[in-house]
This record gives structure tokens, sequence and C-alpha cells, in this order.
């Protein structure tokens, strides 16, 4: 109620008036603000990108894990996945299957405390990495001339106490290893005291040492000289360790190069090494003299066969071919095996290197009477033989149920061609090789010319041979050779891939002496067709059904028989049209509107 005393007050009645309507308009703004937030709610959720990663199962981003693990390269840089989201990184780190990889590299060791922590009880695969480094790169100027100054010795203690905790922290984890790699890049000052690592490796399969310098090792420098009974693969690098050592026994496989046995380098104590692994399948020895020669050459060494009936491959790659011969000779291979064999002679000048490995029974031989492809690679001082029982081709389908690689290599600065075919030829007595690949990759200012009765006493030991191919140098006296009456040379012969320049009379000769016979392709080197007329072309091919020019013989590019080059069509050029080219007619040139007159 109002009164003349008492007037109603407007202005407080306006005032509540808008309040509410500003509370009104703030609700509303609120209930669109949270319709905006929901929205982009919405849309985050559809367009995030880490909705697809985020739906994977658990077990499907173990798997993730593995494969990025295992990928190669450093072990660590799996770590990364943990990064994209905090699901995934509570995933790796609640696994300790994938921290089983120890890595030690000089000079931290923080990333691999982390791994072990981690691990849980999983065994380990722990490799440790030996780089030598300089605490302050500032202070190696200050040093001056002095090399046995202060600032020297900081660095190598420091080495030194870096291998002295690595190895103490590797030692506690042997009892859960099952892989230790060694990769030591420089020997320290003092040198290395692997008797640190004396714990008895019971789940260790795998043992790794290389090094780049001679690493001498005693029989009971590791492991206290005892046994790991698991221990299945053995590599060594630059390493003295004599054959009596409890870490040759019962392997699988073993890989040396650059090995010494120091004292105990004898063939007795190489042989005892073998018998206590009847079982290995893998047996690699490259540059590691098993003993010294002179006892086998004197005869003091009564020879004795070693059984290896599980041996899936052998490589034997020394310096002195008296050792790789007696080995390969007194080892009883399966013939199923893979057999790579290499002989550096260097400038000894030696004879019979081949014939050493055509005695009856000798792995090589027996390789070489099972094997039906053979090519020869002569050149660059080294004389390589590589076979195998099956050979691809299209027109064959002939197949074996298991497959044979021999792989002979000898290097020698003063083999000649006509000295590599005869020592060939017995090798080859007996086999039935069908197909011989003859590949010179490097020919001398002045190559020899080898004989046609060198020829023909090596083709009188294939009487099998089906297809020969010789490339990359001029061999006359190879068709000389297959010219003479086919019952006795090559009778069987069907193809012949001669990828060098020779006169045309003599190919022809050839052509006519195999007349009627299995011959049905001749393939020739390009060079030859630019010499020959289109009379003899088409002579040739009267007389041998299939007759090409084969590609340009490429020491780099492997050439099978199925890959010749069909002659190139000329390049035609169009004819010229009888009609004459009409030309438009050009309109005339306007005239100047300033000019003079206009």
């Amino acid at each position: 109620m109002s009164s003349s005393r008492y007037p109603v007050n407007d202005t407080s009645l306006r005032q509540h008036v808008g309040n509410v309507s500003k509370a009104e308009a703030l609700a509303a703004l609120a209930v669109q603000e949270r319709q905006l937030i929901d929205r982009l709610t919405l849309i985050r959720s559809v367009h995030n990108s880490l909705a697809s990663i985020s739906s994977l199962t658990d077990a499907l981003l173990l798997e993730v894990f593995n494969l990025v693990r295992n990928s190669g390269g450093v072990a660590e840089e799996w770590r990364v996945v943990t990064y994209v989201c905090r699901r995934w990184r509570q995933i790796a780190v609640n696994t300790p299957a994938l921290w089983d990889h120890v890595h030690f590299r000089s000079p931290h060791r923080y990333w691999a405390q982390e791994h072990i922590n981690r691990s849980g009880s999983t065994l380990l695969s722990v490799r440790i990495e030996y780089l030598p480094w300089k605490l302050d790169e500032t202070s190696e100027g200050s040093s001056g001339d002095d090399e046995d100054s202060d600032d020297d010795e900081q660095p190598k203690s420091a080495c030194r106490q870096w291998l002295h905790d690595v190895f103490g922290i590797t030692n506690g984890l042997l009892s859960r290893t099952k892989s230790l790699v060694l990769h030591l890049h420089r020997e320290p000052d003092p040198p290395f005291d692997l008797r640190q690592l004396s714990t008895q490796p019971l789940y260790l399969e795998t043992l790794q040492i290389n090094c780049l310098f001679d690493l001498l090792l005693e029989d009971d420098c590791l492991f206290d000289g005892q046994v790991a009974p698991s221990l299945r693969t053995l590599i060594l690098r630059h390493v003295c360790i004599p054959w009596s050592a409890p870490l040759f026994s019962g392997l699988a496989s073993l890989s040396i190069s650059n090995v010494e046995a120091g004292e105990s380098n004898s063939p007795e104590a190489f042989v005892g090494m073998l018998s206590r692994c009847q079982g290995m399948e893998v047996l690699h020895l490259c540059q590691s003299p098993a003993f010294e020669p002179d006892a086998v050459e004197d005869g003091e060494v009564q020879a004795q066969e070693i059984s290896l009936p599980n041996l899936r491959s052998l490589t034997i790659d020394g310096e002195d071919s008296v050792q790789v011969s007696w080995l390969t000779h007194y080892l009883l291979v399966p013939p199923t095996a893979v057999i790579r064999i290499g002989v550096d002679l260097k400038d000894v000048e030696e004879e019979g290197i081949l014939r050493r490995y055509s005695v009856a029974n000798h792995p090589v031989k027996t390789a070489i009477l099972a094997i039906k492809y053979l090519q020869v690679t002569v050149g660059f001082n080294k004389v390589t033989l590589q076979g195998t029982c099956v050979y691809h081709s299209s027109t064959s389908s002939a197949t074996k149920p298991w497959t044979l690689d021999l792989r002979l290599c000898v290097n020698s600065t003063d083999m000649s061609d006509s000295q590599v075919l005869n020592e060939l030829g017995p090798l080859l007595l007996g086999s039935g090789l069908e197909v011989l690949v003859i590949d010179y990759v490097h020919s001398p200012s002045e190559p020899e010319a080898v004989k046609m009765e060198t020829w023909t006493s090596l083709f009188q030991n294939i009487p099998k041979l089906l297809r020969l191919s010789i490339r990359g140098r001029d061999s006359s006296g190879l068709l000389e050779a297959l010219s003479m009456p086919r019952s006795l040379i090559c009778p069987m012969l069907t193809g012949l891939h001669y990828g060098c320049s020779s006169p045309i009379p003599v190919v022809t000769r050839f052509l006519e002496t195999r007349k009627g016979s299995l011959l049905t392709r001749l393939v020739l080197d390009p060079t030859s067709g630019r010499s020959m007329s289109k009379g003899d072309v088409n002579k040739m091919k009267r007389l041998v059904s299939d007759f090409s020019f084969g590609k340009s013989f490429n020491p780099v590019d492997e050439v099978t028989w199925d890959e010749t080059q069909k002659p190139v069509p000329p390049v035609r050029r169009p004819r010229k049209s009888i009609h004459p080219i009409r030309r438009p007619r050009q309109a005339p040139p306007e005239k100047c509107r300033f000019a003079p007159g206009s």
C-alpha cells in the first residue's frame, strides 16, 4: 500500500526485475556452455588420435611391443612406445618379459639398471659393449705433451671402475642369463679380468666374445672353470683359448675367427674338442689354425676320423691348404651338409691344390659326385667352385628332395688357366655333372690360350654334360675340342652358351660336326654378331634350331640359361609421304597505321 507520505519506490523494483533477467540470461548461457562442452567432448571422442589404439586389447599390445622390440637395432629403442599414452606405459611396465634385454654400453649403465629392476625373474640377454671414453674433452688440451699426466689417468681409472662394476653386476645375473655377448673394442689398462664372472650359468645358451684385439682366456678364467650345461652356441673372435677349455663341451654351433689355441695347438687336442661335441650342427673355422700343419706333414699324427652325424653346415676358411685338406678329409660329414671351403695361398707356389680333394671318400669329392650344376669363377687371383644338385630352369622341372651347396675358393697369384682345368678334371671324374658354367671375371692383359688337349682332358671326365657355358675370355680351343667326334667328347650336349668372341669358321665347323646330334641350342656373345654377315647367321640357324645372341657378360649379374636377349628389331623410320606437305598460307603483314603516306 502506498500513501502520500510513503510513495511506491519503483527503483528497487526495477533493480529486482533486472537481477532476475540477468540470472535467467546466465542460466541460459550456462546451458549453452554445457551443451557446447558436451559437443566438444563428443567431437574429441570421435576424432581422437588415440581412439584407435586405445581400443586394442592388452594381449594385442604385448604382441606389438614384442615385434617392435625384436625388429632389430638397439634393444632399448622399443621404449618409445611407452611415451604414447599412460595405458601403454602401464602395460609395458607391468610386463617383466619386455625388459629381458640388458645392454651395458660405456660409460653409462642406468638404462641397463632399469631393465634389471623391471625384468623380475625372467631369463635375461646381457650385452656388454666396452668403448673407451674421456671424462672431460676440454682437459685434453691442457694435458700438454705429457701422456702420463693426471688428466689421462682419470679416464683410465673411470674405465676400470666401470668394467669392475659391470662385471660385478653381470656375475650376479648369470644364474638367470640365457645369452651373454661381450663386445670389447679396445684392451683397457690393466687388461680385462674375466674371473669376476665366476658364477656357474645354469641357463646360458649363447656366449659370444668379439674383440678387436687378441684376448687371452685360460681354462678357468670364465665361470670358475665350470661347465655351462645348457651352452649350445659359442662365437669367438680374436681370442686365444686352449681346446681343452670347458666351454668346448656339448656345443651345437661353434664359430671361431682368428682364434688360436696357444700351447695346446695340436691335432689331438682339436680332435678331442670335437669328440666332446658329437651333436654339433654348425662348424665355422675362419683364419683359425686348429693345429700346426708341420705335425701332419711330418706324419707325427695318426689319422683319426671325426664323426659329426648331425652336421648341417661346414665352413673352413684358412691360410694353410694342408690343414684345410686334413680337416675336410677326416671329418665324416653327412652328404646333405652344406660345405664351404676357402684356401688362401697368397704368393705361395703350390701345385695340386684341387687334387687334394680328389681322394675317395673326401667330403668335397663326395659332394662333387652328387652335384648336377657347377659354376667355376676365375679371376682376381681366385678360383671359386660353387655347385648344387638342383638347378632351376624353365625347360626342366627335375627336382631333388634336398639341395647341396659346395663352395671351394682357392686364392693364388700363380695358378694359370691350364693348371685350373688340369686339376679340375680329376675332381670331376665320375660325377653326374649336367651343367657346367665357367666365368672369367677378370682377364689379364695377355690371357693364356688354353690348348685343345686341356679341354679334351676335362670333357672326358664329364660324359653326362648336357649344357656348357663359358664367358669372359676367348677360348677357341674349347670349340676345337668339341669339334672332335661327338662319340668321344660330350655326346649328350644339348646347349652351348659361348660368351666369347671367336672366328666364325671355328663356330661353323663346330656346328657342322654336331649336325644330327642332340645339340639344339647355341647362344653367342653379342660382339660376335657384329662381324657376322646375314648369310652366316642364316647358315647357323639351319644347323641349330635355337640360335640367338645372349647378353653382354657382366660379372656382377648372374646370367642363367633362360636369360637370352632376343634380337632387337631395327628402328623403322617413318616413310616420306608422296604428297607434299601443304603449308597454310600466311596472311600478309599489316601496314603500320602511322606509316608515312598512309
